[in-house]
């Protein structure tokens, strides 16, 4: 009984320091009790409904029945708590929202209602109770996790009925704890940042920070405080306006809920389709997204409420809107400018121009299907609509040096007169190589090249070089100077017809008639 006596002592203790504005810390550290100790009482005492007076009148053992006697019933006005504590939860995701704010519009509607210190209490006892969710440590429209399921999917060649596995893309937003799952065929770059924007659409808005698990197609090297991320993730997140918050390593926590969400998947949607055989990935996802609305609308465990109408009642409308064009995935390449003032972008074997200045120097090339953009140290130099003619140039004369420009400013007239003027035969061959298909800027090289060489032979030997190489069906700059170089324009000669002498013994045509 000793025992009780003492315990009854505490309990009156407790209950007249908390009466009387205490913190629980306050009351714990002077009464030497642990924090759970303290909250246990004060949470009986609110439980049913009493003052301190009427604690205080209590004899010992009508107090010790008290708490020893289970927890009566909720009354109406529990009940209406409970709802209370409901919309309180759901709605700390707000910006702004605390539970203080949300207490003092609980007591504009009900004056009557519970004390900040009392409401808090039971706010939180209310949550060990009834297994809190993690959305209590996010902000609505906050981040976005994102990361591929351990376990792959399959689908069946229809034809040849071999085996393909596939991954699987899953996307869940912090607050909400909204899902989007995706099967794709890799976790390439390209594939991801496809995944990702399927995602947003599904969710139709934006969240502030994407947060992937330091995946390769993602993140580049893992720095603990300065994570290098990969390019065209980056790119796709500038689009959309979101940072890129990779998980920390070895931080188990920084993905938690996705890795929730990726075993709840498991259950909810694996399991449904492991006795099922998918021919195409449109098949397999129409499948996925069928039982992913049906595991979105779910209630929580020990909730009355889903991701769903937690999505929509408070976290969409925290998301922000989409930009008015789609994101085009950008491709990098690097570079060496040449001579010409020109790079080559591989994939196409086409060359663009940047200024002249930078000959020599590495520069970064991004790409679209459509567009071309070049950077040299992190600033732009130049921008090009995409040509994908295999060994063509794309020119903006702005980037060339001066003699380099005159020279694209001549056009074919000039290079015919000045042929004329050499002769005939020159002007013919001019006229062929003008004609040629190949890009035009190679024909006036081709051009320059023939004219310049009169000055070294004289323009008597490139006439006649040009006579015999008419004759040729692609005449070129490489013909005439061969040519000349082996004297070939000296051995044109007229063809002359003989005539054979009258003789008798020489049958003429007429005589096999």
């Amino acid at each position: 009984m000793a025992n009780k006596r003492i315990e009854i002592m505490i309990i009156r203790q407790v209950i007249r320091l908390y009466t009387q504005g205490k913190k629980k810390y306050y009351i714990s550290r002077n009464l030497g009790l642990s924090r759970n100790t303290v909250d246990k009482y004060i949470v009986g005492f609110i439980s049913h409904e009493l003052g301190w007076d009427e604690i205080n009148r209590m004899s010992d053992k009508q107090l010790m029945k008290l708490f020893e006697a289970p927890v009566p019933p909720p009354l109406q006005r529990q009940i209406d708590l409970n709802e209370e504590f409901k919309k309180l939860e759901r709605s700390l995701g707000k910006p702004g929202q605390t539970r203080h704010a949300y207490w003092l519009d609980y007591i504009k509607r009900k004056p009557d209602g519970y004390s900040r210190s009392q409401f808090g209490d039971l706010f939180r006892q209310w949550q060990k109770q009834s297994k809190p969710t993690l959305s209590m440590d996010h902000k609505a429209g906050d981040k976005l996790y994102i990361d591929y399921a351990g376990k792959r999917l399959h689908i069946v060649d229809l034809h040849t009925g071999e085996i393909s596995p596939v991954e699987v893309f899953l996307a869940t937003l912090g607050f909400s704890q909204m899902t989007y799952v995706e099967a794709g065929p890799s976790q390439k770059k390209e594939e991801l940042v496809r995944s990702l924007e399927n995602a947003l659409l599904y969710f139709e808005g934006v969240p502030q920070v994407v947060v992937p698990d330091n995946l390769k197609s993602a993140v580049k090297k893992a720095r603990r405080h300065e994570p290098e991320i990969n390019e065209t993730f980056q790119d796709f997140a500038l689009h959309y306006r979101m940072h890129v918050l990779p998980a920390r390593v070895r931080k188990p926590q920084d993905k938690a809920l996705v890795e929730i969400a990726v075993k709840l998947v498991y259950q909810r949607i694996y399991l449904e389709l492991r006795d099922k055989v998918f021919y195409s990935l449109p098949e397999l996802n129409a499948a996925i997204w069928k039982l992913l609305d049906r595991y979105n609308k779910m209630n929580f465990s020990r909730r009355e409420y889903s991701r769903y109408q937690v999505f929509h009642e408070v976290e969409k409308m925290h998301l922000n809107p989409f930009p008015e064009e789609k994101y085009e995935i950008r491709k990098y390449h690097l570079g060496t400018v040449h001579k010409n003032c020109h790079v080559l972008l591989s994939v196409d074997q086409h060359y663009y121009s940047v200024p002249h200045n930078l000959i020599g120097k590495k520069v970064k090339i991004k790409y679209t299907e459509e567009e071309v953009w070049i950077y040299h140290q992190y600033e732009q130099i130049a921008y090009h609509k995409r040509g994908k003619t295999k060994y063509g140039k794309t020119t903006n004369t702005e980037h060339l040096t001066k003699a380099h420009q005159a020279y694209l400013l001549r056009g074919p007239e000039e290079y015919l007169e000045r042929a004329k003027e050499i002769g005939e035969n020159t002007y013919q061959l001019i006229e062929k190589v003008l004609a040629r298909t190949l890009y035009l800027e190679q024909n006036f090289q081709s051009c320059q090249g023939i004219l310049q060489l009169s000055r070294k032979v004289g323009p008597e030997r490139l006439e006649m070089a040009c006579k015999r190489a008419t004759a040729y069906d692609n005449p070129s700059y490489t013909t005439i100077q061969t040519i000349l170089e082996k004297g070939l324009e000296k051995a044109h000669e007229e063809t002359k017809i003989i005539k054979l002498p009258g003789h008798d013994n020489i049958r003429g045509n007429k005589y096999y008639k």
